[in-house]
Parts: structure tokens; sequence; C-alpha cells
């Protein structure tokens, strides 16, 4: 009907100038050339993307869309590249800018930031901070309290995902959405310009749990909640014309059925050409479901079916097999796929999948090699920033790059930065510097000052300066500054055990004792039962890392964990030789030799289910932590291990 109505519209407007004038003639005969480009255009990608439900005025939508992407993405990197060279002029521009908009404020007032006239200024009259310094102030806001933090209205309080520490919540309003929104654009087109342009108008497969009870109201009747929750509030209808999973299914409470849900909808579409997910994680859970269930997924396909299994509300179910009918060649095509095993599968079954839109970075890259090396192989991953609750703090301006060389622009039109130097962490004021001031190679702490009104913020995060793209510096990701172990001060952190575990991977695995490491995670023995310490190493502190292996031989299993635990041991003393590190600990006695424990296949997933079952964190937000320092989740995985 809407289709009808627009190109009814369309056709009045034609005759109106037609009849107009000579010129109003030649306007007629391009538009109608262009529209008719636009169709024939639109036609074939119908064609393309055999389904029912892939129609014409879906099609429209599509091309509407990514045009839309394209134009703005484009206008939007026009304008990063005239100010490549101004680094400290923009920087000061977005500075006053947050200072003027929020001077008069409560806040504003006790700190005169209407007075600031300089950066300088600034770091002399503010503090460097952490989130209690303003918990009781958004605490008050929640509450009702108005022109505390912002003047602006507040869309809604936007909660951390608490899985490394508790979650902290930060105001969200209007002016940080129109900010950011330049660099969600440009990594949109990116994305886009990834794909063939054959490909870019087809459905997505979009991995996004938003489980219903995450999402409260304060006093003041705003939302809190995690901001990936918060995307389903804004979706709209059009999520039908977009997305492989139809609209109710993204409503689904439950994160085990959801996932199967996403998982059989994107199998139902053979032209899948894209997949989205927030972390690379989600998308290396959603094929080991696949692996898990394929059976009853091929049986739902052939039938047109919903497992009955699965934990979802009548009326979600009721929605949901509308838009299911029976495809017993699909059922059939898949069913053979998946009887020669999982290896590459992710283009056996969708020969035109070409991209996977996800964070792959940082702690990620565990599951990122895991799709390269097994499900989805050449298929490419683009990480398109790095940002957190706080705003989005870098961007990928380098789509072809992949892996570990991925960098990220400073966000620096959406974001006032300074930079702390690491051996500066402990102090009670520590020094910064400012974005031009950083040097290439040197490990930072990122201090943020956003329109979200946190002033000289610390988010925790320790990133590395990679290079240059002008004046802006590109930075990696390295760790969370307190994702550490720290028994007696070495503080061997995420990044080092990250490289650890690559290590005994590719060494183990090498010489075929098993397959792969599949995850990881790590802890302290203090927070272990002591009966299960290792033989004459009596009440000395040492590291426990757990591991999952995928294709372990039983019968090697107790050797095998000694031998990882023992190399574990010598890679942590090569990797931190200087000052008071592994290395001095260990030579002193001061810790025992580190030591490896497997757990059974499945844990990890098992794990990451207790903890959304647990906690206040989103499916979609939730991080596997590389250190654990919540005794339920050391207790959940000591259950898990293999005797």
């Amino acid at each position: 009907m809407k289709t009808k109505l627009i190109f009814g519209g369309l056709s009045a407007v034609f005759v109106l100038l037609a009849s107009s004038s000579h010129l109003g003639l030649c306007i007629v005969t391009y538009l109608i050339g262009f529209s008719a480009a636009i169709v024939l255009t639109i036609l074939l990608r119908v064609a393309i993307f055999k389904e029912s439900t892939f129609t014409f005025s879906v099609g429209l939508f599509h091309y509407c869309l990514n045009k839309a992407i394209q134009i703005a993405g484009k206008y939007h990197a026009w304008r990063q590249r005239r100010d490549i060279n101004r680094l400290k002029i923009v920087q000061n521009g977005v500075l006053l800018r947050i200072l003027k908009l929020n001077g008069k404020t409560e806040y504003g007032l006790k700190y005169k930031l209407s007075h600031v006239k300089t950066r300088e200024d600034f770091v002399k009259a503010h503090p460097v901070t952490k989130y209690a310094h303003y918990a009781d102030l958004v605490q008050r806001m929640t509450e009702g309290a108005t022109n505390v933090l912002t003047k602006e209205e507040v869309l809604y309080y936007g909660a951390t995902s608490g899985t490394t520490g508790k979650p902290s919540i930060v105001p969200q309003v209007r002016t940080m959405f129109w900010t950011q929104g330049q660099y969600v654009f440009m990594c949109l087109r990116h994305a886009l310009n990834l794909l063939p342009s054959r490909l870019r108008y087809g459905r997505i497969m979009n991995l996004l749990y938003n489980p219903t009870k995450l999402l409260t109201k304060t006093p003041s009747g705003v939302y809190l909640g995690p901001v990936s929750a918060f995307q389903r509030l804004t979706y709209g209808i059009w999520r039908r014309d977009v997305y492989t999973t139809p609209p109710m299914g993204f409503e689904i409470a439950d994160s085990t059925a959801a996932q199967y849900v996403h998982t059989l909808f994107g199998l139902r579409h053979r032209d899948l050409a894209r997949i989205d997910a927030l972390f690379a994680s989600l998308v290396y859970f959603m094929f080991r479901t696949m692996e898990q269930n394929w059976r009853e997924m091929v049986h739902d396909i052939r039938e047109g079916t919903l497992n009955r299994e699965l934990k979802i509300s009548v009326e979600i179910r009721i929605e949901l097999e509308k838009w299911l009918n029976p495809m017993p060649a699909r059922a059939d095509e898949l069913e053979k796929e998946f009887s020669q095993g999982f290896d590459n599968i992710g283009v056996r079954i969708w020969p035109k999948l070409t991209l996977i839109n996800s964070i792959a970075s940082g702690s990620f890259q565990q599951y990122s090699a895991i799709l390269r090396e097994k499900y989805t192989k050449a298929v490419k991953i683009y990480t398109p920033w790095y940002g957190s609750t706080e705003g989005i703090i870098g961007y990928n301006e380098w789509p072809e790059k992949d892996g570990d060389d991925v960098g990220f622009l400073l966000a620096v039109k959406s974001i006032f930065f300074e930079f702390m130097p690491l051996e500066n962490s402990e102090d009670t004021e520590p020094a910064t510097v400012f974005a031009e001031q950083v040097e290439k190679g040197k490990e930072y702490e990122p201090i943020l000052t956003n329109f979200g009104r946190l002033y000289r913020y610390r988010i925790g995060d320790v990133v590395r300066v990679v290079d240059f793209h002008g004046q802006f510096p590109a930075i990696q990701y390295v760790h969370r500054s307190l994702q550490q172990l720290n028994i007696r001060g070495e503080k061997t952190s995420e990044d080092v055990l990250l490289a650890a575990v690559a290590h005994l991977n590719n060494l183990f695995s090498a010489q075929h004792h098993f397959s792969r490491i599949v995850d990881f995670t790590s802890c302290e023995s203090a927070l272990l039962n002591l009966k299960i310490a290792p033989a004459g190493q009596g009440m000395t502190p040492f590291y426990v890392l757990f591991l999952e292996l995928q294709g372990l031989i039983e019968e090697d299993r107790e050797k095998l964990e000694t031998q990882l635990g023992a190399e574990l041991d010598r890679f942590l003393m090569k990797s931190q030789c200087s000052g008071y590190g592994y290395k001095y600990q260990r030579d002193k006695e001061g810790l025992a030799p580190a030591r490896v424990l497997l757990v059974v296949p499945g844990s990890f997933q098992r794990l990451r289910e207790f903890m959304i079952n647990t906690s206040s964190t989103s499916p979609s937000q939730l991080k596997i932590p590389r250190v654990l320092f919540k005794q339920p989740l050391v207790d959940f995985l000591r259950n898990t291990i293999v005797v």
C-alpha cells in the first residue's frame, strides 16, 4: 500500500512538471530515466535474494537506507580529512563546547566551568575522576533532580556491563548521539563497501539479545539498562525489512532460546551475506549452538516448526510461527553439509557470506581466531570501533586490516581526550598529556571528558599508540587496568595472559595433543579450594589458568595438564623479566609455579549462561573476564574441572 501511494504521488508530480514547460519535460525525462535505473537495480537485487519476504518494497527500503548511509558516511569522512591536521584546534573546540553547554548546571557552577577558557585551565580546575565521584549526583538525577550534571534532558541511563566490576550508570543525552553519529555512519559505510555491490541489499543476521528484564525505569521515569538493550526501543517496525530474525525474535527473554531462534532464521536464508554482532564471541557461540543443535534446526526448517523445548512466551511463539513455512529442499541441503562436519561451515551453508561486522580485537581475538580457523575461514571480520558505555573512543578507518593489525583513530569530535602515562596511575592527582602529545609505541590510560557530563574520567582501559593519521593518533586496546593477576605486586595483565594462551595453543596443538584452546580465564589460588593445590606448593600462592580444549585425547589429560602448567610458568617468567614482575617473585619463591586446570567441553558456554542468569549484564554486552575475582564464578568453573 505504501509503495502504491509513493509511486502514485511521484506520477502526479511528473504529470504536473511535464504539462508546465519544455524544461519540465526535460526534468521529467531525466527523473523517469533515473527512477527506471533505481527500479531496475532493486528488481535485480530482489532476483538475487530469492525469498518470498524480500519484496520490491523491502528492496526499495534497503536501497534508500544504503544510499543514506553512503552519503552520510562520505560527508563525515570528508569532514575528518579536512581536520586531520588540526587536532589541537578540534579538541579545544570540543572541550569548550562541552563546558559552555553545562557551565550553569549545579556541577558546572561548583567547578566554575564557564570561567575555563583553555584546556590548561581545565586541567587545573578539575580533578581526574572515577565513577564514585559522580555516583551520588547520578542517583539524584535518577530520582528526578534536574540541572545537576547536564541541562539537557536525559534520554536514558546506560549501565556498564559490570563483568569486571560494579556497574556504573552513565547519563545518555541527545548531544552524545549527534556527535557520535558521525563515526557510526563512517563505520557503516565501510561495512557496506566491504560487500560486493550486488550483495548490499540482502537481509542481515543480527545477533542482538535484549531481555526486557534488563530495562527498568528510574523514579523519574527514564529508562535504565545496558546500552545494547536500547536498540530494542529504537529499531521500530523497520526491523522486519532488514534482519533475518523477525521483530518478535528480539523480544525473547531467554538468551539460549534467542540464540536458537537467531540461528534458525539465519539458516533459512541461503543468500545471507553479512552477520552483525556486538562482539565476536556472540558469533562464535552462534556457531557452537548450530553445531550442537543442527538436527533440531534441520527438522524445524523442513517442517516449518519451532522447537517446543525453547523457553519462549506463547505470544512471541505465535508471531514467530507466522514467519515459518516448510522448506524441505533447504533442509536437505543443510543436512548434507552438517553431516560432513563443521570445517568452514559458514561459507558452505551461506555461499554468499562475505562479512562479519563485529568487535574482534583485544580479548575477543580468542573467538575471532576460532572463526577464522574453523567456522568461517576467509570471511572478512571487520571491527568497526572501540568504545564503551561512555562513548565511541576510536573508529576503524582501515577496514582492509584484520586481526592484531586493527587500530582505531581517536573520535576527537565527540570526546575531549587526555592520556595518563601508566607510571602515573598510582598518583593521587596523576599528570596527563593531551592527544597531540602522545608518543608512538607507548601505553596510556585514556581520560575522557564527554558530552554525557563526565569530566576527566578514568574508564579503566589501557591503550597503546600504534600510529598517526595526519595528527590523529591511532590506538589499540591492550587490557583493562584492573584485569590483572597481582598477588605480590607483579601485575600480570590480561594481554600477557592472552599471549600466553596463544603460545600454548600454537605449541601443543602442533604436537597433536588437542586441536585448539577454545576459551580460558584465570584466578589467584586463594579463590580455590586448597584441597586441590599441587603437592609440595604448601601455602605459597600461585596462578591458576582454566582452559577448555577441543579434541583432547582423554588418556593424555593428566600428563598434558602438568606440561601445560610448566610451559605457562616458563612463558610468564620470560615475558616479565624486569622490575618486581612474575620472574622476580618466582625466583624469590614469593609465587609457586602456575598451574593449568582443564575444564569439560562446553564449560565456558555454561559459564556465560550462568553470568547472564545471575547478573544484570546484557547477553549482547557480556564479556568473559580473563581474570576472575568473584567467588561464585571461580566456584562454577571449579565444578567443571575434568577429573
